[in-house]
């Protein structure tokens, strides 16, 4: 046989160089960038701000004199349509202040822009002649710039109102990141939406009222130390609450002295508000009302209230523009990958089980021939576990077998113990063979070569079969098209978490995904724990190589190649000794996914051809284009979601208890299906979210980066020491 060429190797060492300078200057460059955005985004808006307001212990010390033990009723004092504080001495209070002349109104909108109803408020108030100030949202102005653009272009006035329109019970107090991002972002989207900035400012939630709270206190002190100019209202439409426009009305004409009219074009269904406007015009016309907005000489400012950005300005309001994007963006793509990862994951579930319930409750055909089966054990260095091993096998209820150890020069008492074995117990059907070429393929080359039967069953020197299990298997060779089946593995040593998860692990995939595959005739893994093969098949394959680190992936893969198929025997048990520790577990799963990695790529050229079988038409294009890339991205979407928790923890504890609860049901089917008895794991499978999913990840990137770096890696076998316990009745 040829040399083989260990797949991913690169001789010359250039790939990982190579990828990794070009990667190194990419992510130098996304972290100057990321970093120059935030900084935009953060970097704070300031006007001309109150001498006693300009540093934060300064704004902190304003809070805590003005705010009460009650958060939700803090008074304030004064009469007028601005608001500031009042700061004499070590006296702080929060005040209403500037009257308008008699007979003067000015209109405004709150939590705007929106596409049907501030358009249609513009179009009467061009109608009318009238001018008034909208106070925007910066969320919707990111998403309606157009309307913001004709607000200004018609001679409004505009005034933030906050980025997100905070609530009332967001904690602000808690969170002065939020409350920096929903003065300052706000005003940035409109600078760089419109070109233009404003020194208006109305606070949320509050309307006519002489209390607020907490959060209306917190951003009041904020906004005024930016050097803003807090508009409030002395009339209250109710348009918010009112659905007939004749109460609209009512409440919104009072013709006293200069008043400040609040009313909305966005936040909900405003129809009211549009119907009522044009008469509301109207009475206050009738009674000699002039309509106004509010200038610097009113609001103690010389500086204009809305005025042209400079360049400076400019760049940073679009740079704070996109950082909003790529956070919008983000946070649409976790909601939409949540979805679909949900909705993948429970259809390919539901797939998983039609394909397996199609066929588990139809009495399979059993062959009834008992072809001599030669049990191939493999050893190297296992002298703690291969004599429960081998006793496991003898121990068989098939009538007709032989068990072969194959030695790959072992340096402890493996040998020894078979020999032992076969001359103390007089087991005629125990063979010992030595292979001087070192490595698993060429032991199991060696067993194949020298077996007798028509069927080789492989199992690895740590695992234990029941008396049953070589029947099971043999069973399963009911066609003659049937290549190789892949055994039910348990982990016989559960003692930690680690081990319990992996138990888990194997009941799910082996009861789920492996019964679905075998249905369609085309498992990807006949496991070296626990798999026979014909022996036909096998030779005419070619045996076993050493291109890849799982060469029992790789075999199953090319005998399929050959026209035949492979299945799994639910029935036919056998138990394992699974790695007991994290360094030990990485060690075995980087080689099992390393090794997996290097199968796909090898066999790529079959992809999509029918001729080829279900495994390569369906199975492994589905591994490779749908199932890995979402484990790539898996880790990025956590750490995505781990900072959304901090912003909208709902959507992130929602989707989460979605995914646990489809994750559970199928967890529990798979355990039904297994007749499992170690129920009480499914107790311990939350947890597994935490701590066993993150190792994966590990484990996945150490093989993405190995792949790169081109190297030859060893088998790296573990140690055994003999820990599997057989559950009984079985």
């Amino acid at each position: 046989m040829p040399k083989q060429i260990f797949v991913f190797h690169d001789k010359h060492k250039r790939r990982f160089a190579r990828i990794t300078t070009k990667l190194s200057i990419v992510i130098c460059l996304i972290n100057i960038l990321g970093l120059f955005l935030l900084f935009c985004l953060y970097k704070a808006v300031q006007f001309d701000s109150p001498d006693q307001l300009n540093t934060k212990v300064e704004i902190e010390k304003a809070i805590n004199k003005i705010s009460t033990n009650n958060k939700d009723i803090i008074e304030v004092g004064g009469e007028g349509i601005l608001v500031g504080i009042n700061i004499d001495s070590d006296y702080y209070e929060i005040e209403r202040f500037a009257s308008l002349n008699n007979k003067e109104i000015i209109l405004t909108f709150d939590d705007g822009p929106q596409p049907v109803y501030t358009e249609k408020i513009l179009d009467i108030l061009k109608k009318e002649n009238v001018k008034a100030i909208f106070f925007v949202v910066g969320e919707n102005v990111l998403k309606y710039p157009d309307i913001v653009r004709r607000i200004i272009k018609e001679g409004h006035q505009i005034g933030v109102h906050t980025f997100t329109h905070t609530k009332e019970d967001e904690g602000l107090n808690q969170n002065k990141l939020q409350t920096m991002l929903e003065i300052d972002a706000a005003q940035k989207i409109i600078e760089a939406e419109t070109g233009y900035k404003t020194r208006l400012f109305r606070i949320p939630y509050w309307g006519v009222e002489n209390t607020i709270s907490l959060n209306s206190l917190i951003l009041s002190v904020n906004a005024l130390s930016r050097g803003y100019t807090i508009v409030s209202s002395t009339i209250d439409s109710n348009d918010w609450r009112y659905s007939d426009p004749d109460l609209v009305i009512k409440s919104a004409f009072n013709p006293l002295e200069g008043q400040v009219i609040l009313m909305h074009d966005g936040g909900g269904d405003r129809t009211s508000t549009i119907k009522a406007l044009p008469y509301i015009i109207s009475l206050y016309k009738d009674n000699f009302y002039n309509f106004r907005l509010i200038d610097g000489e009113l609001a103690g400012n010389l500086q204009e209230l809305l005025k042209p950005i400079s360049l400076k300005e400019k760049i940073i309001s679009k740079a704070a523009k996109v950082s909003l994007l790529i956070f919008a963006y983000i946070n649409k793509f976790l909601r939409i990958f949540f979805i679909f990862g949900i909705g993948i994951f429970a259809v390919n579930g539901v797939i998983y089980l039609s394909l397996i319930l199609s066929k588990t409750f139809k009495r399979n055909k059993l062959s009834k021939l008992k072809p001599f089966v030669s049990v191939i054990i493999p050893a190297y260095n296992e002298e703690y576990s291969i004599a429960k091993t081998v006793n496991s096998v003898i121990n068989s209820k098939y009538p007709r077998f032989e068990a072969i150890v194959i030695d790959n020069n072992s340096k402890d008492a493996t040998g020894r113990i078979i020999l032992n074995m076969r001359r103390r117990l007089k087991i005629k059907n125990l063979r010992l063979f030595k292979e001087k070429i070192q490595g698993k393929y060429a032991a199991l080359n060696k067993g194949i070569k020298v077996a007798k039967g028509r069927i080789v069953l492989i199992i690895d020197a740590d695992t234990q079969v029941l008396p049953n299990t070589i029947q099971k298997m043999v069973a399963a060779f009911s066609d003659k098209k049937i290549g190789a089946v892949g055994g039910n593995i348990k982990v016989g040593n559960i003692k930690n978490l680690i081990s319990a998860f992996q138990a888990i692990e194997y009941i799910v995939g082996l009861n789920l995904d492996r019964r679905a595959y075998s249905n369609l005739g085309a498992i990807p893994v006949v496991p070296g724990a626990l798999g026979a093969w014909r022996k036909t098949a096998a030779t005419k394959a070619g045996g076993f190589l050493n291109d890849t680190l799982t060469e029992d992936a790789e075999m199953t893969v090319r005998i399929q190649k050959l026209g035949y198929k492979t299945v799994f025997a639910p029935d036919a048990v056998a138990y394992t000794e699974a790695p007991d520790n994290i360094r030990n577990f990485v060690r075995q799963r980087f080689r099992w996914t390393f090794g997996t990695l290097q199968v796909l790529y090898k066999h790529r050229e079959s992809y999509f051809k029918k001729d080829k079988g279900m495994l390569f038409l369906l199975i492994l294009p589905f591994l490779i284009f749908l199932q890995l890339p979402f484990m790539l991205l898996a880790p990025f979407v956590d750490i995505i979601a781990i900072a959304t928790l901090f912003i909208n923890y709902k959507l992130v504890v929602t989707f989460f208890l979605y995914f646990l609860a489809i994750h559970m049901l199928f967890n529990i089917i798979a355990f039904i299906l297994a007749k499992e008895k170690r129920i009480w794991l499914l107790l311990i499978i939350p947890l597994s979210r935490f701590y066993y999913q993150p190792v994966w990840y590990f484990i996945l990137y150490k093989s993405i980066v190995a792949i790169l770096k081109g190297e030859i890696y060893p088998w790296n076998k573990l140690n055994h020491v003999g820990s599997v316990i057989v559950e009984s009745n079985n």
